[in-house]
């Protein structure tokens, strides 16, 4: 049986735990409780009901401890050494179920050999797995994407999660007047400056992202053997958002928080015939935030980042 406490009893433990209240000499005063209270504790059976509501309790909050314990020691994998597959996969597991609040079964990471994580390591992508779930599944403490702030009224289909491995960018997003991204290994082996104002070409920037840096970037990627893209918008708010809970959960504080600056990112999805999705903007909701934007434009506060997906 389980036991709860009655109504009347919750009143006196108030009433003794009241700040500024009648306190103890109050509860003198009440005799009818007490003598129910009396009642209460001769009825056969109360301890042992009260000690198994009491050892629940304990349980949970022991639990709740060891699991935050256990979250503060975890730092994402070097991706060194014989094991480094089982110590991600279970590091993202870890993080992922905790994340998220309940289970999604993470599959096995992609074998790469060391030359590949290596490329990994030079161009800043660190491996995640994206589960397939639908916003509507997407735990209340994520901060998501508001499609009718700047898209209300449009019929938008933005690109699911994959349920995949994927590499990541988790360079630094920077203010627009900071001019570009910090440490850029993988621009400056692409041959351009900076991820803003970025055209090598005569088309716009949302076009020139998809039709020339794009492929200049998947020739450089290649030997990692995933198909290289710009992320998509949804896939964009899941990093944020884990990237932040990761930040105040664990001891990784290596992750940018993405939605914490002026700047925009170009995302993959095409939006009508002449403008794609931006996203990012601090001033405008944030991780939150979700645009259109013509890809004709030449601006100096869109910039983008890379995936790779396996």
């Amino acid at each position: 049986m389980r036991f709860s406490i009655p109504a009347w009893l919750k009143e006196l433990v108030d009433q003794v735990n009241q700040s500024g209240g009648e306190g103890m000499p109050g509860l003198l005063r009440r005799f009818p409780l007490f003598n129910r209270l009396g009642l209460l504790i001769d009825h056969d059976g109360f301890f042992t009901d009260l000690t198994a509501l009491i050892d629940r309790y304990e349980a949970s909050e022991r639990k709740q401890q060891s699991q935050a314990e256990r979250l503060k020691g975890l730092k994402y994998p070097n991706l060194q050494g014989k094991n480094w597959k089982a110590e991600l996969h279970t590091w993202m597991q870890e993080v992922l179920d905790a994340f998220l609040g309940f289970h999604v079964e993470v599959p096995e990471p992609p074998s790469l050999n060391r030359a590949q994580r290596r490329l990994l390591m030079k161009y800043k992508l660190w491996l995640f797995f994206v589960p397939m779930i639908e916003e509507s599944q997407c735990p209340k403490h994520m901060v998501r994407l508001d499609w009718n702030k700047y898209l209300k009224g449009a019929d938008v289909r933005p690109l699911p999660l994959p349920g995949r491995w994927i590499a990541f960018e988790v360079i630094r997003k920077p203010n627009y007047q900071d001019g570009r991204y910090p440490n850029d290994q993988l621009m400056a082996d692409v041959g351009s400056d900076t991820r803003f104002a970025h055209p090598h070409s005569d088309k716009g920037e949302g076009d020139d992202l998809m039709q020339d840096t794009l492929p200049k970037v998947t020739k450089i990627l290649a030997s990692l053997g995933g198909e290289t893209k710009v992320q998509s918008a949804r896939v964009f708010n899941f990093m944020g958002n884990l990237f932040n809970w990761l930040w105040v959960h664990t001891s990784e504080n290596r992750l940018p928080n993405l939605g914490s600056t002026n700047s925009v990112e170009w995302c993959e999805e095409r939006y009508g015939s002449l403008d794609a999705f931006i996203v990012g903007h601090c001033g405008n909701g944030g991780l939150a935030y979700v645009h259109n934007h013509w890809r004709d434009g030449r601006d100096d506060d869109i910039g983008f980042r890379f995936l790779v997906q396996f």
